[in-house]
């Protein structure tokens, strides 16, 4: 099941409030994964573990198997082109 629309923009804010923090992109990650609720475990232990591996950002969104809309997964691609998570996180906020 994907995750509601209300999920996906609490996991953004969430993210955007780490990386505003300084923290690198895989630690922010894998503390939201320590906090999250049930729904999202599986999903972000999955993105923690292909980020780790070497892969985009975008495309361990995209590896979920429909958890994160089209329109999530292209505003992060477009901040991997541009190097700006924050303005793709805010927009998605």
């Amino acid at each position: 099941m994907a995750l509601k629309k209300q999920d996906q923009l609490r996991f953004a804010e969430q993210l955007l409030t780490l990386l505003d923090a300084g923290l690198p992109l895989l630690n922010a990650i894998e503390l939201i994964h320590s906090t999250a609720p049930n729904a999202w475990l599986s999903c972000l232990g999955n993105v923690h573990i292909q980020l780790k591996n070497g892969e985009s950002f975008s495309r361990s969104l995209q590896n979920q198997k429909n958890q994160f809309s089209i329109e999530f997964i292209n505003l992060i691609k477009v901040s991997e082109r541009t190097g700006d998570f924050s303005l793709a996180l805010k927009t998605i906020s």
